[in-house]
């Protein structure tokens, strides 16, 4: 099966505690925690603790949170949060197993969601942060519509990195 065919077969199904162990074998990758704020090494306490925030969340309507599945292969999660305060404002956060990286998963996940959201009509803006050393993340943001809205320096040390690295953060505006 050829790539381009594999990205068609990429769903968004809700984040469930059906995906919980898939969560942990993947994302208990210090790969995959070096590229994103996911603890390291990544236990069932953090994966139930996710899952329950996020069905809860869904449950209000506060963000819609998915497992990035290739059919039935769990290939990572993605979520679109909303920020307290600010109506139709959001914030995506995504990753992929590190077996899944550089096959196009991440990408066509990113798409899929605006696609949806930007069908609904409900959100204005988008905000996300990306490590400026990710250039792969950099890169499917921008192809989304993403412009960088200013750089920071990381405040915090996640797993011996991102401390006074620089952080994109980054705006996609919804027009409607």
């Amino acid at each position: 099966m050829n790539k381009n065919n594999s990205l068609h077969e990429i769903v968004l199904k809700p984040l469930t505690k059906i995906y919980i162990n898939d969560m942990i074998t993947f994302a208990n990758d210090i790969r995959v925690a070096q590229s994103c704020h996911l603890p390291y090494p990544f236990t069932l306490k953090n994966a139930q603790e996710i899952v329950t925030k996020s069905m809860h969340e869904q449950e209000r309507q506060k963000g819609l949170h998915f497992a990035i599945c290739q059919k039935e292969q769990f290939v990572g999660v993605i979520n679109l949060g909303s920020m307290p305060k600010r109506d139709q404002v959001f914030w995506l956060s995504y990753w992929v197993g590190f077996p899944f990286w550089g096959q196009g998963f991440a990408s066509t996940a990113v798409t899929k969601l605006l696609d949806s959201i930007k069908r609904e009509n409900k959100v204005s803006k988008v905000y996300t942060a990306v490590w400026d050393g990710n250039g792969a993340s950099k890169h499917i943001l921008q192809k989304n519509g993403f412009k960088k809205s200013r750089c920071r320096l990381g405040g915090q040390d996640y797993h011996n990195r991102f401390r006074n690295e620089k952080v994109w953060e980054m705006l996609l505006q919804i027009t409607k």
